[in-house]
């Protein structure tokens, strides 16, 4: 079986001489935290304020000398390896890839290793939530939409709402699975705001790699505001970069 774990460029290329790594994870947590293919799409965003060059290791379960243990973290089962990562287990190295507003790229070469070797690391695990083949805390569910909690844990409260049909994101949703979509946005925000002591919201969403969405599967998040919070979830910009006038020559409809 194949897990990933994401590492500091400069500690794993240090350790790695050695033949082995993990020491330093070992000394704090005891064990080296991993994922699995189906998880590591909500843990890698986790990183993004950590500004430290990452690389994301590619290790057998076959291979590996120490023991690995799947335990709970916060409704889901991760594997933590017990032991230093011996070098014969580790059979990929890749980039840990972030968008010029830290969202997590997925790396395409490591999707096209997963298809040559592997389960795609991108078979869609917001598809899988719903199923019900991995576990989520559910917040609400219709015959259309699926909302739950982001494992994150970055902010109280913070839920993500999905279609339960597959649609990658807005530019390829049809307009009868949006309605549907933001209805139940609506509804939660609601919600938030009526029955839970919120009287605010923001609405976040990314559609395209470009615009740094990193779960293939369309989605809004959702997080509930209170006046002073303290949070800023708003985008920084550095300013526009062309002539208002043609831009807007050609974006108009």
């Amino acid at each position: 079986m194949i897990i990933m774990h994401t590492a500091n460029k400069a500690d794993f290329e240090a350790e790695f001489q050695t033949g082995s790594y993990g020491s330093k994870s070992l000394d704090t947590y005891g064990f080296i935290h991993c994922s699995d293919l189906d998880t590591y799409y909500l843990v890698a965003p986790n990183f993004r304020d950590d500004y430290t060059e990452k690389v994301i290791l590619l290790i057998d379960t076959d291979k590996l000398d120490s023991e690995v243990k799947w335990e709970d973290g916060g409704g889901l089962d991760f594997p933590h390896i017990y032991g230093l990562l011996n070098r014969e287990a580790i059979v990929g190295v890749y980039e840990h890839l972030w968008s010029d507003t830290r969202e997590w790229i997925p790396n395409k070469e490591l999707q096209e290793y997963a298809v040559n070797g592997f389960r795609r690391p991108w078979e869609c695990i917001f598809c899988k939530i719903i199923s019900g083949k991995i576990p989520a805390r559910k917040v609400y569910e219709d015959e259309w939409t699926f909302t739950f909690m982001d494992v994150a844990n970055d902010v109280d409260g913070h839920i993500l709402v999905v279609p339960k049909t597959h649609r990658k994101n807005i530019l390829d949703c049809d307009e009868t699975t949006l309605a549907h979509l933001m209805k139940t946005v609506k509804r939660i925000s609601n919600h938030l705001a009526e029955n839970c002591g919120y009287n605010g919201v923001n609405l976040l969403n990314a559609s395209g790699e470009s615009a740094g969405q990193s779960v293939p599967h369309f989605h809004f998040h959702i997080i509930p505001r209170k006046a002073g919070d303290g949070i800023d979830a708003w985008p920084h910009f550095d300013g526009a970069k062309q002539n208002a006038e043609e831009v807007f020559s050609k974006i108009r409809l």
